[in-house]
């Protein structure tokens, strides 16, 4: 049986929401639609999901899923996909599954008075989307990230810079991408706070810059599910001119009694 994307996130939502109403949850630790990752980490022995909906200026559609644990206190391991991808290279539209996303982030340093909390991240895309129509690259890419959060006063500050090793589908080596961003969070009002992003990603070997800034608000229905919107701008002539996200985050609470 297929599903609509918009049936498939219904059912996702009600699963979600349903599982926060019935399990414990802990406050939730998004880390969507931004490209950067803050040092923060799902709440021990819980179960977050992250999902939503993008469409840019080039009719490209995704859905990204993300489903987290906490390991531990300063680890999350999580899997991420999209049920459904979509784009229009030519007069007929290609859609499908997406490529998945594994991965694990640890927390090594906790912020404290004069000292940023410090993560690392590695992450695995592995390629499950139909190469073929041009919704990946059938290749496996890798990446490692170093990440610092500072809050001063009352606005959150994130420096974020990943190296990634893509497989070329056209070569028999690989291509170096270099990614590094800093945001800036800050309240706005009762359970609405805002973000301002800029990043940078470069894959020299591609001879690609791809430059943006990205705008978003977050609103917490319940300290446990966040809504979130954002719009990211090109800034460079291989970025996109412009993408919309919108989503949510939400713990699910502990699987185990």
């Amino acid at each position: 049986m297929r599903y609509s994307t918009s049936n498939l996130l219904l059912v996702l939502a009600v699963t979600c929401l349903t599982g926060c109403a019935s399990l414990p949850p802990s406050p939730a630790t998004p880390q969507r639609p931004s490209y950067s990752s803050d040092a923060s980490t799902t709440a021990h022995q819980t179960v977050e999901i992250e999902m939503g909906l993008a469409a840019d200026e080039t009719d490209a559609i995704d859905s990204p899923v993300n489903v987290k644990w906490g390991a531990t206190r300063a680890t999350e391991l999580f899997l991420g996909f999209s049920p459904y991808a979509s784009i229009k290279p030519g007069p007929e539209r290609e859609s499908g599954f997406g490529d998945v996303i594994a991965g694990a982030r640890v927390r090594f340093l906790d912020e404290r008075e004069g000292r940023p909390a410090a993560a690392v991240q590695m992450t695995a895309k592995l390629p499950a989307a139909d190469d073929g129509a041009g919704l990946g690259t059938g290749e496996t890419d890798v990446f490692g990230a170093g990440i610092l959060t500072k809050t001063f006063d009352r606005t959150t500050v994130v420096w974020f810079y990943q190296l990634g090793v893509l497989g070329n589908p056209a070569q028999a080596d690989v291509d170096l991408e270099h990614g590094g961003a800093v945001a800036f969070a800050r309240p706005i009002a009762q359970n609405l706070g805002g973000f301002v992003e800029f990043a940078g990603v470069f894959t020299p070997d591609q001879d690609i810059t791809n430059v943006f800034t990205t705008i978003g608000i977050g609103y917490g229905l319940r300290a446990n599910i966040i809504l979130d919107a954002a719009i990211a701008v090109g800034l460079s002539d291989d970025a996109v001119d412009w993408v919309g996200n919108v989503g949510l985050t939400a713990n699910l609470g502990s699987l185990v009694p």
